[in-house]
């Protein structure tokens, strides 16, 4: 949209070009239908039925290890936790599954969503599992709270 507001200039009209493997995906055909405004309206209703944000809270736990099981297992750990007692306010949990790049510099990352609909909720499930000294060998992990990139 910000490429096709700067293609023409003054009374100088221009010309955008787009090329897609998926011409047929709905958000780009959302974009082209819609402009910017039926985007977005599009993509805030999704996600408002699915408590993302801005309408829920949102947390990616990441991990990663030179051994794949033990960084997936400690996110399987953490989710478990989360699904249990210390998420019994209504956290919901989704993987743990490969992060994007899932392997890098020779270690393996793994990540999970966690989800709420009060941010309250959210931050004592996380609280809680900070508290429990949730660790595995050679793991690192971190949660993010409001991600920038969650996928």
């Amino acid at each position: 949209v910000q490429v096709a507001g700067r293609a023409g200039r003054a009374h100088r009209p221009g010309e955008v070009w787009l090329q897609s493997y998926d011409p047929d995906n709905p958000n780009l055909r959302a974009l082209i239908e819609g402009g910017y405004a039926g985007f977005a309206a599009g993509e805030l209703e999704q996600r408002r039925r699915a408590g993302m944000p801005p309408f829920g809270a949102m947390a990616v736990l990441r991990s990663e290890s030179a051994n794949g099981d033990a960084a997936q297992g400690l996110l399987r750990a953490a989710a478990a936790r989360l699904r249990g007692p210390a998420g019994a306010g209504g956290v919901q949990v989704m993987g743990p599954a490969p992060a994007p790049l899932a392997r890098r510099a020779g270690r393996f990352r793994y990540q999970c969503l966690a989800l709420a609909r009060q941010r309250r909720a959210l931050h004592r499930a996380l609280a809680a599992l900070a508290a429990s000294g949730l660790k595995a060998a050679n793991v690192r992990w971190s949660i993010d709270v409001d991600p920038y990139d969650a996928f």
